[in-house]
């Protein structure tokens, strides 16, 4: 396999011919060759018509019908030698599922014109940074999460399930969110740091509803999450404690379970639209980017109330344990050796509080036939005061800057990108980033 990975980059930057399965004929300069046949080209001219495309243009695997050197065009419009899309050397990658089938991918990326996205967004001290490159920004970023204790993660795309395509990951550290562009950096972003940090025991990665992610990263990049914090399990856990034992028909979406949780405002939670296609524009639209930095920075506050509510209980008694001695004095020292180690009537509270919250529940919710409650979907146009002590700021007005500022002080130097594709770069520092920005928990 890494052979095969060598030689789709001995092709950079080399002039090709594509034949698609519907008749039409392009020439253009080779930017990416992803491992399942797909090709991202530039300078692209249809054969046919003369026509040329700025920027870049994206050609799936499954449409193309051959491929082979610009050089030598003959009169009809085609190249001396060509090579078929089920060649024996791009056959190596084969395993991979076919995308038209299982993701229903557009026919083609909408075109579009990249100088290298170096934006990024900030509020107060808060800010998120657009990765599509291995220069400047992608080397910082790595070193900067690395040092993390605890991280929000997401992803973004169509399907997430199996081979399905995987366009964008979203991580959150406390002061900012990176967004790295996977359609444009490749499986090399897992193989240059991600992988590590994802597969990090030592790094706790804050998720809502691992398992597409986990699918996902899995197939396509042999990355295996460890160390996770499921908000959306914690979720139901709640649930199950408040309601005595009961579990409910359904789980919640990230956005009830803000709304629920942290009592934000649903109004102010603009999450990604119905229609994952949009994942595929270049450049990526603002709101766009803006809803996938909303969708992890909350998740680290999200962990933490949770926990508080989970361990509420536990809590509860503890402080029951601690006032014993002072209410009860006399009744705790006539203990004797044998009786120490009962159950102290403290602790059976436990039953009774469970028996009244089944109570409360079979009244509060319907049951379906199966005897799960049906748990009504919260309404997230309605604002929810929050009664929650105030902690630290989030981002509800996002706001551009120059992404260059940003790590100006960084000591990472430009990786040439037949180096940054073939070999791990962890050679630089973040300077900019502080010990303070380091303590996540």
């Amino acid at each position: 396999m890494e052979e095969l990975e060598t030689f789709l980059t001995s092709f950079q930057n080399e002039r090709i011919y594509v034949a698609l399965k519907t008749g039409s004929k392009y020439v253009g300069t080779v930017r990416q060759i992803h491992m399942d046949k797909t090709l991202l080209l530039e300078k692209v001219v249809d054969v046919q018509t003369g026509r040329e495309f700025q920027g870049l243009k994206l050609f799936l695997g499954h449409e193309i019908k051959n491929v082979g050197s610009a050089e030598n065009i003959g009169a009809e419009g085609e190249p001396s030698t060509t090579y078929s899309h089920h060649d024996d050397v791009l056959d190596e990658g084969s395993e991979d599922i076919d995308l038209e089938d299982h993701c229903g991918m557009k026919a083609q990326l909408n075109e579009f014109h990249i100088p290298g996205i170096k934006n990024a967004v900030e509020d107060e001290n808060i800010k998120y940074i657009v990765i599509d490159s291995f220069c400047d920004l992608f080397v910082p970023a790595i070193m900067h999460i690395k040092k993390q204790k605890v991280i929000g993660v997401g992803i973004s795309g169509v399907g997430l399930f199996q081979q399905n395509r995987l366009c964008w990951m979203q991580i959150a550290t406390k002061t900012r969110v990176y967004l790295f562009d996977i359609m444009l950096l490749g499986s090399r972003a897992f193989k240059n740091g991600l992988t590590i940090i994802l597969e990090d025991s030592n790094i706790l990665k804050v998720i809502h509803d691992c398992r597409s992610m986990s699918s996902c990263l899995h197939t396509l990049f042999r990355t295996d999450l460890t160390s996770v914090f499921d908000t959306q399990v914690a979720d139901v856990m709640y649930y199950y404690n408040e309601t005595g034992g009961y579990l409910p028909d359904r789980v919640s979406p990230l956005e009830e379970c803000l709304v629920r949780h942290l009592k934000i405002s649903a109004s102010s939670l603009q999450f990604i639209s119905k229609s994952p296609e949009i994942f595929y524009d270049r450049p990526c639209p603002a709101h766009l980017l803006s809803a996938m930095a909303l969708s992890v920075v909350h998740l680290q506050e999200l962990r933490l109330a949770l926990l508080d509510a989970l361990m509420s209980d536990f809590t509860s008694l503890v402080d029951t344990y601690l006032s014993i001695n002072l209410e009860e004095p006399v009744h705790f020292q006539a203990l004797s050796p044998d009786s120490i180690l009962d159950l102290p009537k403290e602790l059976r509270q436990l039953e009774v509080k469970a028996k009244q919250r089944r109570e409360w529940a079979q009244k509060e919710y319907q049951m379906n036939e199966v005897g799960l409650l049906i748990r009504p979907s919260l309404p997230l146009g309605e604002e929810i005061v929050n009664k929650r002590p105030e902690s630290r700021p989030y981002h509800q007005n996002l706001k551009y800057t120059n992404g260059s500022e940003t790590l100006r002080n960084s000591k990472a130097k430009c990786i040439p990108w037949s180096k940054a594709c073939l070999q791990p770069t962890f050679g630089a520092t973040c300077s900019e980033t502080t010990d303070a920005e380091v303590q996540d928990e």
